[in-house]
């Protein structure tokens, strides 16, 4: 109900309504519309009440909660089977998605938070973020598709994250192989991907995502190796609007994947956005070092190298830098 008061009140931005006008809109008693009020004044609305005359939006808070998220939803992602799950603070986004999915949640589920106090990156490196500034948030899917297919996925997430930042923020956003994405050498975003499965078959599927969306100040052994889309715009950013905007795009191109079979157009894309192709790079996987030059990404998401020898390499896993850089990358 409070979904339906806040739409209409964005509606009637310009003026004011009257408590009696919204009741016979909802289909609620003028008390019921006070306590509604009241509760999207405390998730951050300012609303303005005046007597004989009503309510008025005066502005919407920056805010993950659904109420606020669902007012940006102008494509319908939210009426399409997915659903947001917002909390304050957790340990991880991730794991709570877990937990949720051990319980028997649905697909297409989203854990959102405006805090993570334990999220991890990728290799279990700690991911820091600062309340209320950011993006943290998992998907967990239940997929069809066989376990050796979910190695595609933080390929397809990469590709999402980086075209809603190019297309929302008009950043000139890249991919680096496996799961981050770099705005002028520095780290945007980090993608974790966890699964249960059997041999045949995968229980769920979470996709985890950090973009550093507002935040500009960060911990001093990370300064130069991380920015934010504030940093790189200069101005603040919607973050329910980004998120929605991230989210079209990665069930856009997920199922282009897995239910058009579309895989190699969205290779393309990745390799077009990639750093690593066509750079010599060193390869970091435990005590192993492979160098080579990226030729490109093959059909199942794995980096495809020519090493030193001139043999063609399969890369399956690892770290990957840049050899000639000395920034993050």
């Amino acid at each position: 109900m409070r979904d339906k008061i806040l739409a209409l009140m964005i509606q009637n931005q310009i003026g004011y309504l009257s408590g009696e006008q919204i009741a016979a809109e909802c289909g609620i008693s003028r008390a019921a519309v006070w306590k509604h009020i009241d509760q999207l004044k405390k998730r951050g609305c300012v609303i303005e009440a005046k007597p004989n005359c009503g309510y008025r939006l005066i502005s919407l808070p920056d805010s993950l909660d659904p109420t606020i998220v669902k007012t940006f939803d102008f494509s319908g992602l939210l009426k399409s089977g997915v659903t947001l799950k917002h909390f304050d603070s957790v340990d991880s986004t991730n794991e709570v998605a877990k937990r949720l999915a051990a319980k028997g949640e649905a697909n297409k589920t989203v854990v959102v938070s405006e805090e993570q106090t334990a999220g991890k990156g990728r290799l279990n490196r700690d991911w820091v973020s600062k309340k209320g500034a950011n993006l943290m948030f998992s998907i967990l899917l239940r997929p069809d598709f066989r376990p050796q297919d979910a190695s595609k996925v933080p390929i397809i997430a990469a590709v999402a994250v980086a075209q809603s930042l190019r297309n929302f923020a008009k950043l000139d956003a890249k991919v680096k192989w496996p799961n981050d994405v770099l705005v002028d050498g520095k780290k945007l975003c980090g993608i974790r991907c966890e699964m249960a499965s059997d041999f045949d078959r995968i229980e769920y599927l979470i996709v985890g995502i950090g973009v550093n969306v507002n935040q500009v100040v960060f911990p001093r052994d990370i300064a130069e190796k991380a920015t934010s889309v504030r940093g790189e715009t200069n101005r603040t950013i919607s973050r329910p609007q980004l998120l929605l905007s991230i989210l079209t795009d990665f069930f856009d191109v997920y199922t282009k994947t897995f239910e058009e079979g579309k895989f190699d157009d969205v290779i393309v894309d990745y390799t077009k956005m990639s750093i690593l192709f066509q750079e010599m790079v060193t390869v970091h996987a435990g005590d192993r070092e492979t160098h080579g030059k990226c030729i490109g990404f093959d059909r199942d998401g794995c980096l495809v190298m020519q090493n030193e020898q001139n043999r063609r390499i399969r890369v399956i896993a690892g770290d990957v830098s840049v050899r000639s850089e000395k920034t993050y990358v």
